[in-house]
Formats: structure tokens, sequence, C-alpha cells
């Protein structure tokens, strides 16, 4: 998880995102690193992304919680992170108006109209803890979903035979439909049987 954003929110989440077992970076343009003590890896630039970092928040979730401090710094920031899914917490009239301003400037669109706006599930958080619990809630829900079968929603790298329904192999002569056909001595064994237990019957029953 890559948080964004020198604010509150920020904060929170990078304290909160660890325990649900998130590992968290976090890039807070000229941020106190003391205000991150959680932060796995803590990016002190929003304009300039090392390559390093980026490949440790490769294929991650990013939230950008800027709040109105850097807002357009912190989309591009997450822009240059090739990431799974991106989120920012803002309304959605705001979130609009920035997604223009981005593809105006020459971002690429599909990218940008991607990103969640307004981000987090709906349990009427009102605190910066309470929105990141409600922030983490929406990413722990795609999380889940995108691991709930490995078929679902297959990426390239899966082969095709990996995703086909696996198949016992049926032993020779028997059909699906029908059980094994009865050997000579199962026949025999299971009339001796019978005629014993009709024997039997007679028996008690004539005494």
């Amino acid at each position: 998880l890559t948080v964004i954003g020198d604010t509150p929110l920020s904060r929170a989440l990078s304290v909160l995102a660890p325990r649900l077992g998130l590992p968290t970076l976090v890039i807070a343009h000229d941020a106190d690193a003391l205000q991150f003590p959680d932060a796995q890896e803590l990016l002190r630039d929003d304009q300039d992304i090392p390559e390093a970092f980026k490949a440790v928040a490769h294929q991650g979730f990013v939230i950008v919680a800027t709040q109105g401090k850097r807002d357009m710094q912190g989309l591009r920031a997450s822009l240059a992170i090739q990431a799974r899914h991106r989120f920012f917490v803002a309304s959605e009239r705001k979130a609009q108006v920035l997604k223009a301003a981005l593809i105006q400037a020459g971002e690429d669109a599909s990218l940008v109209e991607a990103i969640i706006a307004p981000a987090g599930q709906p349990i009427g958080a009102q605190t910066p803890q309470e929105i990141a619990l409600s922030v983490l809630a929406a990413v722990v829900s795609l999380k889940s979903s995108a691991g709930a079968s490995p078929c679902e929603g297959k990426s390239t790298y899966l082969s095709d035979t990996a995703c086909q329904p696996k198949t016992s192999k049926v032993p020779e002569g028997v059909s699906c439909k029908s059980r094994p056909s009865e050997s000579p001595e199962e026949k025999t064994f299971k009339k001796n049987f019978v005629e014993q237990q009709v024997l039997n019957q007679k028996s008690c029953c004539d005494a």
C-alpha cells in the first residue's frame, strides 16, 4: 500500500494499514519522518519518484490523502506508480475537476478515469481515523475479491489450462452413470447370501 500526502488522514492510514497486514510506503513532500513511524519507507519528494520506490509499490494499492495540500502533485505521483487501484479521498465534484485538469495536462485518460473517488466505504466517517478505516475497508474488499479465485478476472500470465476445471480420471470400463459390472464370484456370493437369508426367515417362522 502506498499513501500519498502529509495530512492527519495520511498519518492515520500509515498507522492503521500495517495493523491490517498491509506494509505501507508513504510519499509526503517535505514531511517530518517522525510523523510516520510505522511506514516501511518514506519518500519526501512527490515529484521525482525513484525507480526503486516504484518497483516496491508496483501492483499495489495507492491512496491519495492530500486533502487540499498538493492535490495535483499527489495525483500525478499516484499515476507514476503502476498500481492495481488508485483511491483519491475527495468529494466527487472536486475529483471530477482535478481529473479533468489532469487529462487536459496530458495524463493518460484511462488511468485518470480509473481513479476511485470518492474513496471509502459509506460508514459515516468523520475523524481522520474513521476515514482511514473507511478507505482501508474498501482496499481490503477489493483485495479479497481479487484473490477469491485465481481464474476470476484472469491475468495474462495465467495459462488457459491453469483455469480449466479439474476432472478425475474415470477407471476404464466405468461410466459416470453406472456402477462397475459384477464379477461371477460376486454374483454367486450375493445369490447364496439371499438364499441363506430366506432359509433363516423360513426356519424362524416354522418355529
